[in-house]
């Protein structure tokens, strides 16, 4: 049986920039690559040690590129002029590279046209009709140009390609060719931006990029295909204008101050990171899992809301980092129920805050309602044990706790510890939770007795990445003290990790009459995201919801009848919907987390008792 062991101290070089974005003899291919978001992946590769060809239909730019762009660097550019949107330049492509070259490595699929803008603003429909049907820019020969370039092109330059690319990851071990075909924002949106056919295109162009990824896998081929969908950068489609004589076009910054999450456009190095990190990402990683997490991404909307909340008069709950973000808007909901609300935060300022803003704006109660501060701070487990000290001198019982509180992947400088020296991420969000929710088993027990059966709950708080940015089986035992030099895949793992803690507490106190669940709140506008880099805001910021719809998921995990005792265990998704373990892109998780006598990897298990050796010594 092979295996893979990560590296130690002595294998440090492996994580430098120099190894992990070395492209050295490796041979490429970007179509457009002499302009805009085209040239600006061109430079990457060339810069970091690739032979670059670049396509273009205009010979001047291919010329200029080669001028201006190909001298002192790592590897090369070279021009060839064709048109991808006819098959014969595109056969006349193939063989020009294959003359040259053994292998092609990576092919970037850049090239594509903007359509002609339409006005959707009307007063009626007649006026809309004429806006989309009767003007003269709106027509079928804009579609159908729209679509041969930057989809019919996509596909046939792909497969044109694909041998070539085989024998690129045949011949290299320990790498394997990649595609990334480039799509755009606006084909992931419901605004149609007055660009029907371009949106629509690019819509096109990610289902043609998920429809070949899945049969060039499943025939065998050794191929990564993945699509990424830039927001809005510098190029002569979103300026509209023919770029400089260095073939680089610019957007001013305030024009989308205020609009994007980024405040200004991408820059030329936003963009130029992001393939770089598509074609040495391994394959079954974050990109591979990003293509069957769509429902997490594009969820519908809640159908549990609090105007669906019963009165919970008499009901304890706690909501630990409440006084912010989701947790904030989950006791706002909260609130107008009648229940007892714990709000645990580090600071009480900020609590009484945020109480003070929630009590403010509610009308006045037809019944008590109380909210209260609990002091916490996951970064301390003396923190942690004061709280559920100050619980127990106040309440009996406890009907749900919500373990909300956290940080983002970027949110820690790296090699941070928590206070007892805990890797950050995992310490705070599975450490420290897990103990916090092992003071409190004896106030969740009293309530159980007493309420209605499966109402008694602890909800952990998981993410996206927990599936999408975890590396096969989800967690590496050896290392998870430490963690590994990527803050992103530090939160992963710690995310998979509140799901794991989710799962086997169902199973060790379901006699108990506790319900336990673990939910990906969503893609939220949240304060975890604090100190993300600016190009990947760019790229998942339109993907953003409203905090709301996150706290909409932790009160269905909390409240709605449909989690039962009998799904105690179960995953919730955005926006309140419970998954089903057969709808799970990440099945060599679940394989993971089952017990070892149901033929399964053991790991819930194993890591809820090695949760528990970690905060054991302070208790």
């Amino acid at each position: 049986m092979s295996s893979q062991k990560t590296a130690g101290p002595e294998g440090n070089d492996l994580f430098t920039r120099s190894h992990l974005f070395d492209l050295t003899g490796k041979v490429a291919l970007v179509t457009g690559g002499g302009t805009g978001i085209g040239l600006m992946a061109t430079q990457a590769l060339a810069a970091n040690g690739a032979k670059v060809y670049i396509t273009s239909r205009n010979r001047e730019k291919l010329t200029n590129t080669v001028e201006t762009y190909g001298k002192n660097i790592a590897g090369q550019i070279i021009p060839i002029q064709a048109d991808v949107t006819k098959k014969d330049d595109i056969e006349m492509l193939v063989q020009e590279i294959t003359s040259r070259e053994k292998v092609l490595d990576i092919l970037v699929n850049n090239a594509g046209v903007s359509s002609s803008p339409v006005e959707v603003e009307s007063d009626d429909a007649h006026d809309m009709k004429k806006s989309l049907f009767e003007s003269d820019k709106a027509n079928f020969e804009d579609w159908t140009e729209v679509y041969k370039t930057n989809v019919a092109a996509v596909y046939y330059v792909a497969a044109s390609f694909l041998p070539l690319l085989q024998k690129a990851t045949e011949v290299q071990q320990g790498w394997s060719s990649t595609i990334i075909n480039i799509s755009s924002i606006s084909g992931m949106i419901k605004k149609s931006q007055h660009h029907f056919s371009y949106n629509a295109s690019k819509a096109a162009t990610i289902h043609v990029n998920r429809m070949l990824a899945e049969e060039v896998a499943s025939n065998g081929l050794k191929i990564r295909i993945n699509s990424i969908a830039p927001g809005v950068f510098p190029s002569e489609m979103t300026t509209k204008k023919s770029s400089d004589d260095q073939q680089k076009s610019e957007i001013p910054k305030e024009k989308y101050a205020g609009k994007v999450p980024a405040q200004r456009p991408g820059k030329d190095e936003d963009m130029a990171a992001t393939p770089q990190e598509v074609m040495q990402a391994p394959g079954n990683m974050v990109l591979a899992s990003l293509r069957n997490l769509r429902s997490q991404w594009f969820p519908p909307a809640p159908t549990f809301t609090e105007d669906n909340v019963p009165p919970q008069d008499g009901r304890v709950f706690i909501v630990t980092g409440g006084n912010a973000g989701v947790g904030f808007k989950l006791v706002k909901m909260l609130y107008t129920t009648g229940a007892t609300i714990y709000m645990a935060s580090r600071s009480k300022e900020q609590a009484e805050k945020a109480i003070e803003t929630i009590t403010t704006a509610s009308p006045a109660p037809k019944s008590p309602r109380r909210i209260k501060i609990l002091l916490f701070d996951l970064n301390d487990l003396e923190s942690v044990k004061s709280a559920a000290a100050s619980f127990a001198q106040q309440e009996t019982k406890l009907d749900v706790l919500w373990n909300n509180a956290g940080t983002g992947g970027y949110g820690v400088e790296p090699g941070a510890t928590t206070v007892q020296g805990f890797q950050a991420m995992v310490g705070m969000h599975c450490i420290a939770a897990q103990l916090f929710t092992h003071l409190l088993i004896p106030h969740l027990r009293v309530a159980a007795t007493t309420a209605p059966k499966g109402s008694v709950r602890v909800v952990w708080t998981s993410s996206f990445l927990g599936e999408g940015g975890t590396p096969t089986n989800g967690i590496d035992f050896d290392t998870l003290a430490t963690g590994t030099p990527d803050l992103v895949q530090k939160y992963a793992v710690s995310k998979l990790g509140n799901w794991m803690l989710g799962r086997e507490m169902a199973v060790r106190y379901r006699t108990d009459g506790i319900v336990s669940v673990a939910q990906n709140p969503g893609n939220i506008r949240a304060g975890s995201y604090a100190g993300t880099p600016g190009w990947v805001m760019m790229l998942i910021g339109p993907l953003m919801y409203e905090t709301k719809l996150g706290g909409c998921t932790e009160l269905y995990a909390g409240l709605s009848p449909e989690v039962s005792l009998e799904m105690s265990g179960c995953y919730v998704i955005p926006f309140g919907r419970i998954r089903a373990d057969k709808d799970c892109p990440r099945k060599d998780l679940l394989n993971a987390m089952k017990p070892e006598a149901e033929g399964g990897l053991g790991y819930a298990a194993r890591f809820w008792d090695w949760c528990e050796e970690q905060w054991r010594p302070f208790v």
